[in-house]
């Protein structure tokens, strides 16, 4: 009876204890710095890295509802975040920002792909945007805000002014537990998404360094032109960048070719490759680029976003 007893014991002792659950995205905060920290290499650990090369640290993406964000009626998250496997804590913290189009949600832009943002209605475009990030290479954190959910616009609701985007991006940083400033800011415009990133060119100030227009230059396109003339200098010693694709879309296409000849004029060293190609990440590390792309509108996204990241990093 005593050995069945101690059998029992011994079983009871060697089931597998439950994991803990992961932490809520929409509330609960994940720590990059302490988990870069408990990643670092250590000196008694046998088969540890090569010196100067730590570990290889996993990315990871966050779905996060925040105060300061655009709320909709699905109660959907307002604000995706991916930190990259090339994120380092000891580097100055760069954060770019993504701005979707018409007609689209989080849950579908981001994904691989293509899901209904609403009941019953087809699935959205996907643009693989983790995959993107990572081919890259950028260490950039990067976080794309919902604007309008699933809708024919691109009105940036609360998010049409420069200190309501300095405080949903701060909030997000907060929920990542990244405590560290912002050094360096980029910004990218997909299509109406212009409208968001017109309205909010002010944030950041100076440390907003790259701005990129994938078939994004519409009307009212002062916002941006006014921050090229703004700094203009700072495109001469090549530590700013602007970068517009577009494609044969008459609208963006005409205001683009527009844009380039004036920059031309007022910047030597801009770059306007006007036949359709295949844009390359080596043409938009140029500190002024205007592309003409030979892909269609809706499909410059699905390659673009990462080669925009790319050139900025």
């Amino acid at each position: 009876m005593r050995a069945l007893l101690l059998i029992g014991i011994a079983c009871l002792a060697c089931r597998r204890q439950p994991q803990p659950a992961p932490p809520d995205a929409g509330s609960a905060s994940v720590s990059v710095l302490a988990s870069a920290s408990a990643s670092a290499p250590s000196a008694s650990a046998s088969g540890s890295a090569p010196a100067g090369k730590p570990p290889a640290r996993e990315s990871f993406s966050r779905m996060l509802t925040l105060e300061g964000g655009n709320v909709n009626r699905y109660g959907k998250p307002n604000v995706w975040a991916h930190v990259p496997a090339a994120f380092d804590v000891k580097q100055p913290l760069h954060v770019a920002l993504v701005f979707h189009g018409f007609s689209n949600c989080l849950e579908s832009f981001v994904a691989d792909v293509g899901r209904p943002c609403k009941p019953n209605d087809p699935p959205r475009t996907a643009y693989a945007l983790a995959a993107q990030i990572e081919q890259s290479g950028s260490s950039a954190i990067v976080l794309v805000p919902q604007l309008a959910y699933d809708e024919q616009h691109g009105e940036p609701g609360v998010l049409d002014n420069a200190p309501a985007l300095e405080k949903l991006t701060q909030k997000v940083l907060d929920a990542l537990g990244i405590d560290k400033p912002i050094e360096r800011v980029t910004m990218i415009a997909l299509s109406g998404g212009y409208q968001a990133l017109y309205a909010t060119m002010g944030a950041f100030g100076d440390k907003l360094r790259s701005v990129f227009l994938l078939d994004a230059y519409y009307a009212e396109h002062g916002p941006v032109d006014a921050w090229f003339n703004k700094y203009i200098e700072s495109f001469e010693t090549r530590t700013r960048r602007l970068g517009v694709i577009y494609s044969n879309l008459d609208g963006p296409r005409v205001s683009s070719q527009g844009f380039a000849a004036r920059a031309a004029s007022l910047f030597k060293g801009t770059v306007h490759n006007a036949e359709p190609h295949d844009v390359t990440v080596d043409e938009l590390t140029n500190p002024v680029c205007f592309a003409y792309s030979k892909s269609e509108h809706d499909d410059i996204p699905k390659t673009d976003i990462g080669k925009a990241l790319a050139a900025s990093r």
